[in-house]
């Protein structure tokens, strides 16, 4: 679990990098581009691997349950 945690913030880290250079360069991500089908690639595989996803939701969930009875 730990490791897949640590491969999902790497990647992440990775796609966040990689967008910043390229808008620190003036430029745009083309749709069509190598590094746009990598970044989805990645973004699904990390969304995959999340080991925390499942918490996610449910502390998500919590947090609409607590909206609408306030």
């Amino acid at each position: 679990m730990l490791a897949d945690w640590r491969e999902l913030r790497d990647v992440r880290a990775f796609i966040d990098e990689a967008r910043a250079l390229v808008a620190a360069a003036g430029l745009v991500i083309r749709e069509e581009s190598n590094l746009a089908d990598f970044i989805r690639w990645a973004t699904a595989r990390a969304e995959r691997i999340d080991p925390l996803r499942a918490l996610r939701e449910e502390v998500r969930d919590w947090g609409s349950n607590a909206s609408r009875t306030s």
